[in-house]
């Protein structure tokens, strides 16, 4: 009968559980980790695709993103093969809408410029906006600000509040004559970008204008003066007045192009207004003259705009039109290999879409940079971008018109301009073009050899010969804003590229409206899980339907010719939005221009509304097919969103819960007699996740008209703002090829180009395409990756600590949480340890606290196994220690009771020292010695670094990096295990492990021999010249190593034979407690072990004292209790005596085991 031969000291070997050695043990819902320097991880291809991608960029997110191919085709910018997004676990992916439909509005400031608070903002003028390279949104205007004088200011957009942040960089008063007109310009360096920001500044005295220049190095947090003067040579305030300036940065050079009025109409050739241009070599210090467009007919114009290209540099300007039949604004391109070359250099590239008859002599043939062109004389739709007035038979352009280069991620350049509802002629005369002030966008591929138009609407449509092809007179185009009034229109606005969409920084026009000298931002497509259809077979973004109608909060909807408004309750223009208040009243916003169908979006914020069942907040869509009619509403409460169906009397799907009094997007169509609806949180974002909500059919009535309809539809008493409201219609909206109730996601979704020179996803994350093609179906997973992974702390991925994984900060508690087997919290199961004994070793930690936990699948919670203090034993509250500079003794005058321990020569090395007030220090070495002053025996000496002369020794506790927990399971089964560390100062700010052993404790049955051997092996390799001088090169870190064996030899028979019952030891007198060893079966235990973790695969930890229990848990924190290391010796046993298998004597030879660090 076998015997309990269990002792109070036991000697033992920790082994990995081989369920716990692999990464994939992680239990990921369990932990909580958050690495440091996250980043974008190898896009891993779930098939066989030919698609080669790189990704790259820091993330602040942890879900896989997925990617999928929506559109076959080469890797390069003509095909336009490209994908859609989702992240892990989403119900939709995402693909771009194109940047000629609203996604988002936001404001900056908006006013009425009647504040008489001193500093306020009454005034703004003539924004420019431009991204850094960390994708920091700046956008710089010229501002008054009441009592206080014209600024520079510089907003910033702050994408973690959703707000702009404004810096006033400038400020002149009395207020100058000669406008700021400030411009941006990033330029790139090693130690990050340097955000310039340039200004006109005017001498009253010497009438002498200069340019200014103040820069940013912190994303334009803070701004100082770089020069008061950078023209190499002044202008003149007698000569010109000085208007808009245009800078773009490449290849260590500045270009600078600006928009200068002459005062002198006898130095014009056609117009007063002309492009002037400089070129700077030091960073934007110093500009010389390149070259002054005054009196060269091409060169004069306005509204310049410069973007840098792999070419070099491309500009756009409008001009005015020298042809027998015409003679009016245009816009022409002229493409620069570097800053210094003449702009006049560059082949004058122009329009493919002029009339018969009427087409340009000179120029370059390079696509539609204006998108109609229709005759003269007939009311054919003609896209001119600007206006002017003539005196003296020169002409001077409007300042209400503008131009905008933006330059995408993957290379596309897009360029918004107006479409003005007439123009003056050189002669004077003012001509309709029977536009009215859309603002419209064309774009090129290839660095602006060609132009194509985007989309279609009923301002600009598609025109097609009788044989079907497009005419390159009319190419169709959609709008960016057209609210169908001249007097309430876009203008001074400045585009840059965000994350997948254009920022458009914009002001306006509006009578009877008086906001118009605010400023505010258009968030122009991006990507979404809604795009907008397309409206021909080809799907990309230029083929896109955008908005035929525009509403933002510029003008009263009543105020603009799209909406009839109706209904006595109050409105008001109020921060950024119209206010309905009704008390037992509505206002009601209507058009009823004739659809087939409709798509809308809208933005709102309720304050106060009815019950679901009254409420007459809302969006009403009427569509009249012959004499069958539908109609469905959208129906908001503060908490509730339904979508209605009026001629059934009922509502579609179920409603929605969503606070709308934090603000509500949605998303809302009626097309073929199908409703359907999206929403979302209001705000703008990278990523615009609408969710699905009710779709359905809606029923058919009688007669009727097709109508469009929001506001307080009727009597109702509630509060609501209404933020903005776009609609588009029929064919426009492509309706004849596709709905967006029918549109499957992702395959129906827009493509993100994959570009070979990388496309911004989200969440940081860009990919580049390295090779192709690229079929429909092409899959890519890209997880989470960072500098220091949860995943290093594995054995079997990377044994050493030395790496290891760090957390963001030390604020937060972090869990690293590993499960025997099921990872799942519902329907899981618990698995039995592999020793009743269990250990876990922690190398490489920083931090003091933490608790070892099980999980229990009964309770469904997380039980303590192990409270860890790092500082066990080594912590003295009283004044035991004394300071000298950054050196500590243990001979305090308090030390008569304090903790008594021997310290080994450098055992503390790199462990953390805490003094009082949590004062933290790195130990950079000890002495032996006691620690307790009052015995008369050598005392311990301790080093720090980083002393200030301030640490107190009333409090001294040292913090061991390297430490081994231990417990006994008493006869318990877990799913998992867990290391919970809670939030504490650490030295480094942060929460670090390097290496986790889960492991089993294997008892020594029988103790080994006596003569163990423990050896410290250096680093350092030494090279000996023949005269005896040498050097030394550490190449790695001093290791421990120990060595034993039974050389006396270990009778197996109670563990042998037919009906073995051997002795067993056991860790615990606990109840529960289970064995953990046999007497007399070492051997073949050593043997499976060193084979169960193959030898130096895997680490082990040896244990040379465990006390035997209770207590159940310990941690053991000096480095004699313990080593973590490799056996790098092979297992050698040798029969002494006996019979095989029944009663052999068994000698193990020698067990090594190497430290690892």
């Amino acid at each position: 009968m076998s015997i309990d031969r269990s002792t109070a000291i036991v000697r033992a070997l920790g082994v990995p559980d081989p369920r716990l050695v692999e990464s994939d043990s992680l239990w990921t819902n369990q932990t909580t980790w958050p690495e440091q320097n996250p980043r974008a991880g190898d896009p891993v291809d779930q098939g066989s695709s030919d698609v080669v991608l790189a990704a790259y960029g820091a993330r602040a997110g942890t879900k896989t993103i997925e990617t999928k191919c929506v559109s076959a085709g080469a890797i390069d910018p003509i095909t336009g093969s490209g994908f859609a997004w989702k992240f892990t676990g989403d119900a939709l992916y995402r693909g771009r809408n194109a940047p000629t439909s609203i996604w988002g509005w936001n404001t900056i400031h908006y006013m009425d410029g009647s504040s008489t608070s001193t500093g306020d903002v009454t005034v703004s003028k003539r924004p420019h906006a431009v991204t850094t390279s960390k994708r920091t949104v700046l956008v710089t205007s010229q501002v008054t600000r009441y009592n206080v004088g014209e600024t520079v200011q510089v907003s910033r957009w702050v994408e973690s509040t959703k707000t702009w942040s404004t810096v006033n960089v400038e400020t002149v008063t009395p207020a100058p004559t000669q406008d700021f007109e400030p411009a941006l310009c990033v330029v790139p360096r090693s130690t990050g970008d340097r955000i310039l920001v340039f200004f006109w500044i005017e001498d009253t005295t010497t009438k002498t204008i200069q340019l200014g220049m103040s820069y940013s190095d912190d994303e334009g947090a803070t701004w100082l003066v770089g020069s008061r003067a950078c023209l190499k040579n002044p202008l003149f305030t007698g000569e010109v007045v000085c208007r808009r300036i245009r800078p773009a940065y490449r290849n260590g050079q500045v270009v600078l192009f600006s928009q200068l009025v002459g005062q002198d109409p006898s130095d014009a050739a056609t117009s007063n207004d002309h492009i002037r241009q400089w070129a700077s070599y030091d960073n934007g210090t110093t500009f010389f003259d390149v070259m002054s467009g005054q009196g060269t007919t091409t060169l004069e114009g306005a509204f310049p705009d410069v973007v840098a290209t792999p070419g070099g540099f491309l500009m756009c300007f409008v001009s005015i039109r020298q042809d027998a039949s015409r003679i009016e604004p245009y816009i022409q391109q002229r493409i620069i290999p570097d800053a210094f070359t003449p702009l006049g250099a560059s082949p004058l590239y122009r329009g493919l879409n002029a009339q018969a008859g009427s087409a340009f002599s000179d120029g370059n043939n390079v696509g539609y940079l204006q998108v109609a062109m229709g005759d003269l004389g007939s009311s054919e739709v003609r896209h001119v971008p600007a206006t002017g007035t003539v005196a003296s038979s020169k002409y001077t352009y409007s300042s209400d018109n503008d131009l905008s280069l933006v330059y995408a991620d993957d290379g596309t350049i897009y360029l918004i301009t107006s479409a003005v509802s007439s123009y003056v002629t050189l002669s004077g005369v003012s001509t309709t073009t029977f536009a009215t002030n859309e603002v419209v966008a064309v774009r090129t591929t290839d660095g602006g050899l060609n132009w194509v138009t985007m989309g279609i609407s009923d301002e600009f449509p598609l025109t097609r010969a009788s044989s079907g092809r497009p005419l390159d007179t009319f190419p169709g185009s959609a709008t960016i804003w057209r609210g169908q009034d001249t007097d309430a229109y876009l203008r001074h606005y400045a585009g840059t590229w965000w994350k997948g969409q254009i920022v458009l920084a914009h002001q306006w026009v509006a009578n009877p409206g008086n906001e118009d000298n605010s400023l505010c931002v258009a968030w122009l497509g991006g990507y979404a899980t809604v795009n907008l259809p397309r409206t021909e077979l080809a799907r990309n973004e230029s083929t896109l339907a955008g908005w035929i109608n525009t509403w933002l909060p510029i003008e009263l909807p009543g105020g603009l010719t799209a909406w009839t408004a109706s209904g006595g309750a109050a409105e008001l223009l109020f921060l950024g939005s119209v206010r309905i208040t009704a008390s037992s009243g509505f206002k009601r916003y209507a058009n009823t221009d004739a659809a087939s169908g409709y798509i809308v979006r809208a933005s709102l914020t309720t304050a106060s509304t009815s019950a679901m069942a009254a409420t007459r907040v809302g969006i009403s869509l009427r569509t009249a097919v012959a004499v069958i009619h539908r109609q469905v509403e959208v129906r908001f409460t503060t908490s509730a969103i339904q979508l209605y169906d009026v001629v059934a009397g009922s509502a579609i799907g179920s409603d929605v819960s969503i606070d709308t009094t934090a603000g509500v997007d949605v998303v809302v169509s009626l097309q073929d007699g199908v409703a359907a609806l999206w929403y979302r949180a209001r705000g703008v974002s990278e990523d615009l996740e609408y969710i699905a909500g009710p779709t359905g059919n809606a029923t058919s009535g009688g007669a009727s008209t097709d109508e469009v309809a929001w506001g307080v539809l009727s009597s109702d008493t509630a509060t609501v703002r209404w933020h903005e409201f776009h609609v588009t219609s029929g064919d426009y909206a492509g309706q004849h090829l596709e709905t967006l109730a029918g549109m499957s996601n992702p395959s129906a979704l827009n493509a993100v180009r994959y570009s070979p020179t990388g496309t911004y996803i989200t969440d940081g994350v860009s990919v580049n395409a390295r090779s192709g093609p690229a079929f429909e179906g092409d899959e890519h997973h890209i997880a989470l990756a960072s500098d220091y992974p949860v995943s290093r702390v594995f054995p079997a991925v990377f044994a050493s600590p030395r790496r290891g994984t760090r957390t963001v900060d030390d604020d937060s508690e972090a869990k690293i949480a590993v499960a025997f087997d099921t990872k799942a919290t519902g329907g899981g199961w618990e698995s039995a340890p592999l020793s009743d004994a269990m250990c876990l070793a922690v190398l490489g930690a920083n931090w003091r606290t933490g608790f070892v936990e099980r999980y229990d699948r009964g309770t469904s919670s997380w039980v303590t196994l192990v409270t860890i203090d790092a500082a066990t034993g080594l912590s003295w509250l009283a004044n035991n220690w004394t300071r000298t500079g950054a050196t500590i003794r243990a001979d305090g005058p308090l030390g008569a009771a304090a903790t008594q321990t021997y310290l080994e020569p450098n055992e503390l090395a790199g462990a953390t020292v805490e003094f009082s007030s949590g004062k933290l220090r790195r130990i950079a070495a000890n002495t032996e010695g006691n620690t307790r002053g009052t015995l008369s025996g050598r005392q311990a000496t301790v080093t720090f670094e980083g002393a200030d002369n301030t640490e107190s020794t009333s409090t001294v506790r040292f913090w061991s990096p390297n430490f081994v927990c231990w417990w006994n399971m008493l006869g318990e089964t877990a799913q998992g295990l867990r290391l919970r560390i809670p939030a504490q100062t650490t030295l480094d700010g942060d929460i670090r492990v390097g290496t986790l052993v889960w492991g089993s404790i294997h008892a020594f049955g029988t103790p080994y021999s006596f003569g163990r051997a423990l050896g410290q092996e250096h680093g350092v390799q030494v090279v000996e010249a023949e005269d005896r001088t040498y050097r030394t090169r550490t190449l790695a870190p001093s290791r421990r190593s120990v060595t034993i064996s039974w050389s006396d030899g270990v009778p197996t028979c109670n563990a042998s034979g037919e009906s073995p019952d051997p002795d067993y030891v056991k860790l615990s007198d606990s109840s529960g407690a289970l064995p953990v060893a046999s007497s007399f079966d070492l051997p073949m235990t050593l043997r499976g072990l060193a084979e169960q973790v193959n030898g130096p695969a895997l680490p082990v930890v040896y244990l040379p004292r465990l006390e035997k229990g209770p207590p159940d848990a310990t941690t053991l924190n000096r480095r004699r209790d313990f080593l973590v290391g490799v056996i790098d010796s092979d297992i050698q046993l040798d029969t002494v005596q006996g019979d095989e298998n029944e009663d052999e004597f068994i000698r193990v030879a020698s067990l090594r085991i190497r430290e690892i660090v």
